[in-house]
Protein backbone atom coordinates (compact mmCIF):
# COMPACT_ATOMS: atom_id res chain seq x y z
CA UNK A 1 0.00 0.00 0.00
CA UNK A 2 3.10 2.62 0.92
CA UNK A 3 4.88 1.71 -2.21
CA UNK A 4 1.39 2.30 -4.47
CA UNK A 5 0.29 5.22 -2.41
CA UNK A 6 3.19 7.46 -2.09
CA UNK A 7 5.81 6.03 -5.04
CA UNK A 8 8.16 9.17 -5.00
CA UNK A 9 8.94 8.75 -1.33
CA UNK A 10 9.43 4.64 -1.92
CA UNK A 11 12.00 5.27 -4.59
CA UNK A 12 13.90 8.30 -2.51
CA UNK A 13 14.01 5.81 0.36
CA UNK A 14 15.16 2.79 -1.11
CA UNK A 15 17.55 5.46 -2.77
CA UNK A 16 18.64 6.34 0.66
CA UNK A 17 19.14 2.82 2.04
CA UNK A 18 21.40 2.05 -0.98
CA UNK A 19 23.82 4.75 0.00
CA UNK A 20 23.87 4.37 3.07
CA UNK A 21 24.72 0.89 2.58
CA UNK A 22 27.21 2.20 0.16
CA UNK A 23 29.11 4.63 1.86
CA UNK A 24 29.36 2.59 5.22
CA UNK A 25 29.96 -0.87 4.24
CA UNK A 26 27.44 -2.54 5.33
CA UNK A 27 27.51 -5.19 2.59
CA UNK A 28 23.98 -5.72 2.72
CA UNK A 29 22.52 -6.88 -1.15
CA UNK A 30 20.07 -4.45 -1.21
CA UNK A 31 18.75 -5.15 -5.01
CA UNK A 32 14.88 -4.19 -5.62
CA UNK A 33 14.41 -7.87 -6.52
CA UNK A 34 15.56 -9.51 -3.75
CA UNK A 35 14.69 -6.51 -0.90
CA UNK A 36 10.92 -5.37 0.24
CA UNK A 37 9.06 -3.27 2.52
CA UNK A 38 8.62 -5.23 5.38
CA UNK A 39 6.62 -2.85 6.84
CA UNK A 40 5.72 1.26 6.98
CA UNK A 41 4.41 2.91 10.22
CA UNK A 42 3.21 5.92 11.24
CA UNK A 43 4.07 6.97 14.07
CA UNK A 44 2.71 10.25 16.29
CA UNK A 45 4.15 10.75 20.04
CA UNK A 46 2.63 13.35 22.16
CA UNK A 47 3.77 14.47 25.37
CA UNK A 48 5.29 11.66 28.17
CA UNK A 49 5.37 9.27 25.07
CA UNK A 50 8.05 7.09 23.87
CA UNK A 51 10.12 4.01 22.90
CA UNK A 52 11.77 3.80 25.98
CA UNK A 53 13.33 0.05 25.81
CA UNK A 54 17.38 1.21 25.30
CA UNK A 55 17.50 -2.17 23.54
CA UNK A 56 14.89 -2.05 21.25
CA UNK A 57 15.87 -3.23 17.49
CA UNK A 58 13.70 -3.75 14.37
CA UNK A 59 14.15 -7.95 14.75
CA UNK A 60 13.95 -9.49 11.44
CA UNK A 61 14.54 -6.50 9.38
CA UNK A 62 17.85 -5.51 7.67
CA UNK A 63 17.83 -1.49 7.72
CA UNK A 64 15.89 0.92 8.81
CA UNK A 65 14.73 4.60 7.57
CA UNK A 66 12.87 7.10 9.75
CA UNK A 67 11.20 10.09 8.67
CA UNK A 68 11.00 13.04 10.40
CA UNK A 69 7.80 14.71 9.65
CA UNK A 70 7.14 16.91 12.73
CA UNK A 71 9.58 17.45 15.79
CA UNK A 72 8.67 17.70 19.19
CA UNK A 73 9.18 21.01 21.18
CA UNK A 74 11.17 19.17 23.69
CA UNK A 75 12.27 15.47 24.23
CA UNK A 76 11.42 12.51 21.83
CA UNK A 77 14.88 12.45 21.06
CA UNK A 78 16.22 9.78 18.66
CA UNK A 79 19.08 7.67 20.15
CA UNK A 80 20.88 5.04 19.64
CA UNK A 81 23.74 2.81 22.19
CA UNK A 82 26.39 0.84 21.01
CA UNK A 83 26.03 -3.21 20.84
CA UNK A 84 28.59 -4.33 18.75
CA UNK A 85 32.21 -2.52 17.71
CA UNK A 86 31.76 -3.32 14.17
CA UNK A 87 30.85 -0.29 11.51
CA UNK A 88 27.47 -2.02 10.75
CA UNK A 89 26.18 0.57 13.57
CA UNK A 90 26.59 3.23 11.76
CA UNK A 91 23.73 5.61 11.08
CA UNK A 92 23.49 7.93 8.23
CA UNK A 93 21.08 10.81 7.43
CA UNK A 94 21.13 13.10 4.90
CA UNK A 95 22.19 15.99 6.65
CA UNK A 96 25.67 16.60 8.20
CA UNK A 97 24.82 17.62 11.30
CA UNK A 98 25.80 14.83 13.59
CA UNK A 99 29.71 15.36 14.84
CA UNK A 100 30.76 11.41 16.63
CA UNK A 101 33.00 13.92 18.67
CA UNK A 102 30.72 16.24 19.77
CA UNK A 103 29.88 14.77 23.70
CA UNK A 104 27.11 17.01 24.08
CA UNK A 105 25.32 14.14 22.11
CA UNK A 106 26.80 11.14 23.96
CA UNK A 107 25.76 10.05 27.37
CA UNK A 108 27.41 7.28 29.28
CA UNK A 109 25.20 4.29 30.73
CA UNK A 110 26.75 4.21 34.44
CA UNK A 111 25.97 0.42 34.42
CA UNK A 112 28.04 -0.65 31.65
CA UNK A 113 30.35 0.56 29.17
CA UNK A 114 27.43 1.49 26.68
CA UNK A 115 27.47 5.12 25.39
CA UNK A 116 23.82 6.35 24.34
CA UNK A 117 24.12 8.88 21.58
CA UNK A 118 20.88 11.42 20.88
CA UNK A 119 20.67 11.84 17.26
CA UNK A 120 20.05 15.46 15.52
CA UNK A 121 16.13 14.89 14.02
CA UNK A 122 14.56 17.75 12.47
CA UNK A 123 11.94 17.80 10.13
CA UNK A 124 12.45 17.00 6.38
CA UNK A 125 15.40 14.86 7.66
CA UNK A 126 16.39 10.81 7.29
CA UNK A 127 17.68 8.49 9.45
CA UNK A 128 18.89 5.35 7.75
CA UNK A 129 20.61 2.59 10.61
CA UNK A 130 21.21 -0.90 10.54
CA UNK A 131 18.08 -2.32 12.04
CA UNK A 132 19.71 -4.88 14.74
CA UNK A 133 21.12 -1.46 15.95
CA UNK A 134 19.45 -0.45 19.52
CA UNK A 135 17.49 2.66 19.34
CA UNK A 136 14.86 4.22 21.33
CA UNK A 137 13.19 7.52 21.48
CA UNK A 138 13.54 9.81 24.55
CA UNK A 139 9.58 10.97 26.21
CA UNK A 140 8.16 13.59 24.43
CA UNK A 141 8.02 16.88 27.20
CA UNK A 142 6.57 19.60 24.59
CA UNK A 143 4.97 19.56 21.48
CA UNK A 144 4.18 16.56 18.95
CA UNK A 145 6.45 14.29 16.80
CA UNK A 146 5.55 12.52 13.82
CA UNK A 147 7.70 10.12 11.78
CA UNK A 148 7.22 7.46 9.28
CA UNK A 149 9.01 4.31 9.60
CA UNK A 150 10.28 2.21 7.22
CA UNK A 151 11.50 -0.92 7.76
CA UNK A 152 13.04 -3.46 4.97
CA UNK A 153 13.58 -7.25 4.73
CA UNK A 154 14.75 -10.09 2.32
CA UNK A 155 11.66 -11.60 2.60
CA UNK A 156 8.66 -11.67 0.10
CA UNK A 157 6.47 -8.59 -0.82
CA UNK A 158 3.67 -8.45 1.30
CA UNK A 159 0.17 -7.38 1.38
CA UNK A 160 -0.67 -8.31 4.97
CA UNK A 161 -1.40 -5.67 7.42
CA UNK A 162 1.06 -6.60 10.07
CA UNK A 163 4.61 -7.17 11.14
CA UNK A 164 4.72 -10.45 9.00
CA UNK A 165 7.44 -12.93 10.36
CA UNK A 166 7.30 -15.11 7.23
CA UNK A 167 9.88 -14.16 4.80
CA UNK A 168 8.33 -16.99 2.36
CA UNK A 169 5.46 -18.71 1.75
CA UNK A 170 2.17 -17.87 2.45
CA UNK A 171 1.16 -15.66 5.52
CA UNK A 172 -0.48 -17.37 8.28
CA UNK A 173 -2.25 -14.38 9.55
CA UNK A 174 -4.52 -13.31 6.25
CA UNK A 175 -4.63 -14.90 2.96
CA UNK A 176 -3.16 -13.07 0.14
Amino acid sequence: LFELCLPWLHERAFKLIQEANRLNKWGFDLNPKNIHIRVAEYHEYEVGGTLSNIKHIDVGSLVTIDIMLEEACSGGYFQTMNNNTNNTNNINTNTSNINPNDTNNNITNSNSNNIITKHPFHAGNAIVFVSHKYHHVSALEKGSRKVIIIEYWNGKKRKCGHRCEKRYGKCDFVDE
